[in-house]
């Protein structure tokens, strides 16, 4: 299972707007993934997606996306099935909540801590 190919942005009162790129009607699991691609805008990550993991029902459990800002690749966890062990950080969407809000130098210093400390988690 792939992802739906979405065009997401926000709008001028920072309001996400989303659409698939194939016309056909936003799905729950769209609109969850909207979300997490505006986040991942948000805090200076990419949508890029690198791999997928797949979870129980062929449900998408990980992603691995190419970060330009972080100069690295890293896991966005959906849920708490294990990504491989390849040494990136792994970031839950809570935690793209909580930088969301940050400059893009507080998120490259997460990211530091998260590689040297694997398995952290932000917290506010």
């Amino acid at each position: 299972m792939k992802l739906a190919a979405l065009d997401v942005r926000r709008d001028d009162h920072g309001h996400i707007q989303a659409r698939r790129f194939d016309g056909r009607p936003m799905t729950a699991a769209d609109r969850k993934e909207a979300r997490i691609i505006a986040l991942l805008q948000t805090t200076g990550l990419s949508r890029w997606i690198a791999d997928e993991v797949l979870s129980r029902g062929n449900k998408l459990g990980a992603m691995k996306f190419c970060s330009p800002l972080l100069n690295d690749h890293v896991w966005i966890v959906r849920d708490a099935r294990p990504v491989p062990a390849d040494g990136l950080a792994r970031y839950d969407v809570d935690e793209l909540e909580i930088l969301e809000s940050k400059t893009s130098e507080q998120v490259v210093n997460v990211h530091k801590v998260k590689l040297a400390f694997p398995g952290c988690k932000v917290i506010q």
